[in-house]
C-alpha cells in the first residue's frame, strides 16, 4: 500500500479567480479530410477561429482536381468550446484558398476581415490576396482579389500578415516570388490599403542576391517593422546553414529606415513574430540554436525554439532556447508572442518532446512559456489532447478579459495511425498561469508551499495510489482535525473537468472509483477554514 500525504497550499485566492473561469481543450473534427485553426479571435465570451480546411463536402469532380481543393473555415466556439457554427467558404474551381495566418480582425460592427492568398485562380497557377468580409455571425458578405503589380512574371504572392494602422487604414506584409537567373527570388512586399480597402502602395524589399521571406509585421510610432528570414545562396554562415533572421524597419510611407541581420555564428531561422518592448528594444522568437554543440560537441544542433531580445540600437541583450531533444526528425518553433501589461512576454509554439529532456517521443507538444522582460523564465507549459499520440502545433495566442489565454492550432497524425481527419483543428483555453483549472497537473509547481502549525497533527492520507476500485482518506486525529471536517472533496481530470464531488465528515472517507477511466487526476480536499490540500492520484 503507497500512502501519500497531501501537500497543503492556501487556496482561497488561488482558486477563486479559477472556480471563475471557464477552460477547456477541444479538437473539432467536422471535416472528413483536414483543418486546422490558424487564428483565434476571443470576444462577448466566445471565440472566432478561422483556418484551412479541406472540405469533403465541397470537392471538385476531379479527384486529382479535389486533393488540393482548400477553403477557409471559420468556427465560433461559446465559453466552453462547443461549436455554435462551423463554415467552409471556397471560391468555385479555385485550387487553393490558403489563409495560412493569424491576420484575422474584429471590426467596431461586430464584424471581421481575413486576408488571406488565393492560388490556382486561372492557368498560370498564379498567387493573389484575398480579403473577405464577414458579418457577425462569420457569413462571407464579400471578397475582393488583388494581384501583385511590382512584379508582372510573379509567380508566388504570399500574405503573411494583416494589420490595422489605426487610423482607418489597413497593412498587408507578403511574400513576393518570381524567376530570376538564380531560381525563384523571394522579397519582402508591404501594401498600405485604405478605409475601403484599396491599394495606396506596394514597395518591395530585400537583397536580389538572396531570398527575403516575410512573416510579421509590426506598427510603431513612427513607422512599420517587418520581420523575417533571409536565405543565403551562395554562403554557408555556420556548419552548413544559411539563414538569418532579417528585421527591416521603415518610415510611414514605407521608406527602407534600416535592416538587421542576426549573427552570422549564430543559428537562427526566420522570424515568427516579433514585438516591441516599452524601452524602444524588440523581442523576436522563431527558430534557431544559438551557438550551442550538442552532446557530443559536434556543433550541429537542429532547430530550437528560439527567442531573442534587442535593444533600441539593435544590439542583442539576451536570447533564450527550447527544446527537449537532439535530433535531425524535431520541429520546435516559438511562433506568437504578447507583450503583457507588466511588461513580462508570453509565447506560444510547439516543442517536440515538451520540456522533458529524456521525452524521446517524436511529436510535438503545443506549449506556453511565460518570460520576464529580462528573459528569464516565469514558467512553462506542454499541452496536448488527453491520452493522445498526436503532432500538436500552436499558430495563434491572444490573452482574455479574465487574465488567460486561448491558443489555437492543429493536431495531426503525420507520424502516427489514426482515423481521418489528418489535421484536427485544436484550441485550448487557460488562466493566467497557463492552467486548465485547479486540477491540472501540468500546473502543480505553481502552488504556494506553506507550513500550517494547526494541521501538523491532523495529517489527510489517500491510499492506495495507484488506485483500483476505491480510494480512501483518512485524517489523523490531532488537533488540527476540527479546522479540517466537514472537508469538501473534488477529484478532477488532466482537463481540469469535475468527475466527483462529495464531502468528507468523518475521519475516515471512501471514494468509489471503478467508474474512472485510466489515466491521472488531481484530489482537491477544502478544509471548513478555507485551507486546500491537494494530491495527485493515478488509476
Amino acid at each position: 500500500m503507497k500512502r501519500l500525504i497531501l501537500i497543503l497550499i492556501l487556496g482561497v485566492g488561488l482558486f477563486a479567480t479559477a472556480q471563475a473561469q471557464y477552460f477547456f481543450n477541444k479538437r473539432e473534427t467536422s471535416h472528413a479530410f483536414a483543418n486546422t485553426f490558424t487564428s483565434v479571435v476571443p470576444r462577448d465570451g466566445k471565440y472566432y477561429c478561422t483556418g484551412i480546411v479541406w472540405d469533403s463536402s465541397n470537392l471538385l469532380p476531379s479527384a486529382a482536381s479535389a486533393y488540393n481543393i482548400w477553403g477557409v473555415q471559420f468556427v465560433i466556439f461559446d465559453s466552453v468550446g462547443n461549436v455554435i457554427k462551423d463554415s467552409v467558404y471556397q471560391l468555385p474551381f479555385v485550387r487553393n484558398l490558403y489563409p495560412w495566418n493569424n491576420s484575422l480582425y474584429s471590426l467596431p460592427d461586430k464584424g471581421f476581415v481575413l486576408c488571406v492568398g488565393q492560388d490556382g485562380v486561372d492557368s498560370t497557377n498564379h498567387w493573389r490576396m484575398m480579403i473577405l468580409r464577414y458579418d457577425s455571425s462569420g457569413n462571407v458578405l464579400w471578397n475582393k482579389e488583388y494581384i501583385e503589380t511590382l512584379c508582372t512574371d510573379t509567380i508566388f504572392y504570399n500574405v503573411r500578415d494583416f494589420k490595422p494602422t489605426g487610423t482607418g487604414e489597413w497593412l498587408a506584409l507578403a511574400t513576393l516570388a518570381y524567376p530570376d537567373l538564380n531560381g525563384t527570388q523571394t522579397d519582402f512586399v508591404l501594401s498600405k490599403l485604405d478605409s475601403n480597402f484599396n491599394i495606396e502602395w506596394s514597395k518591395e524589399y530585400g537583397d536580389h542576391t538572396q531570398n527575403d521571406i516575410a512573416d510579421k509585421l509590426l506598427i510603431t510610432d513612427d513607422g512599420y517593422v517587418m520581420g523575417g528570414g533571409r536565405s543565403n545562396y551562395n554562403v554557408v554562415i555556420y556548419a552548413g546553414f544559411t539563414d538569418q533572421a532579417e528585421i527591416i524597419k521603415t518610415d510611414t510611407a514605407g521608406n527602407q529606415q534600416w535592416i538587421w541581420l542576426s549573427d552570422i555564428n549564430k543559428q537562427t531561422n526566420t522570424i515568427q513574430d516579433i514585438i516591441q518592448t516599452p524601452d524602444g528594444g524588440y523581442v523576436y522568437c522563431g527558430q534557431g540554436n544559438g551557438y550551442e554543440t550538442d552532446f557530443l560537441g559536434n556543433g550541429t544542433l537542429y532547430y530550437k525554439g528560439w527567442v531573442e531580445k534587442l535593444d533600441s540600437g539593435r544590439n542583442v541583450l539576451w536570447n533564450d532556447t527550447f527544446s527537449a531533444t537532439y535530433s535531425n526528425t524535431v520541429y520546435n518553433s516559438l511562433n506568437v508572442l504578447k507583450l503583457l501589461p507588466d511588461s513580462s512576454i508570453m509565447i506560444a509554439g510547439q516543442i517536440t518532446g515538451g520540456f522533458d529532456p529524456i521525452d524521446t517521443e517524436d511529436r510535438n507538444y503545443g506549449v506556453l512559456i511565460k518570460m520576464n522582460e529580462n528573459g528569464q523564465v516565469l514558467w512553462k507549459r506542454k499541452y496536448s489532447y488527453p491520452n493522445d499520440t498526436l503532432v500538436y502545433e500552436v499558430f495563434d495566442m491572444k490573452p482574455t478579459l479574465d487574465s488567460g489565454f486561448v491558443f489555437c492550432g492543429q493536431a495531426d497524425n503525420q507520424y502516427n495511425t489514426q482515423p481521418l481527419p489528418n489535421q484536427r483543428g485544436w484550441i485550448v483555453k487557460v488562466d493566467s498561469n497557463g492552467c486548465m483549472g485547479p486540477g491540472d497537473p501540468n500546473c502543480m509547481p505553481v502552488a504556494v508551499k506553506v507550513t500550517s502549525p494547526g494541521l501538523s497533527k491532523g495529517e489527510v492520507i489517500v491510499y492506495p495510489n495507484p488506485v483500483t476500485n476505491s480510494l480512501t482518506l483518512s485524517l489523523s486525529e490531532g488537533e488540527g482535525t476540527a479546522r479540517v471536517l466537514p472537508a469538501g472533496v473534488q477529484i478532477f481530470n488532466i482537463v481540469g473537468s469535475l468527475v466527483y464531488s462529495g464531502v468528507m465528515t468523518e475521519n475516515k472517507m471512501i471514494i468509489s472509483t471503478k467508474d474512472l477511466s485510466a489515466g491521472a487526476y488531481i484530489l482537491r480536499l477544502t478544509g471548513r477554514d478555507g485551507v486546500v490540500m491537494i494530491s495527485k492520484i493515478v488509476k
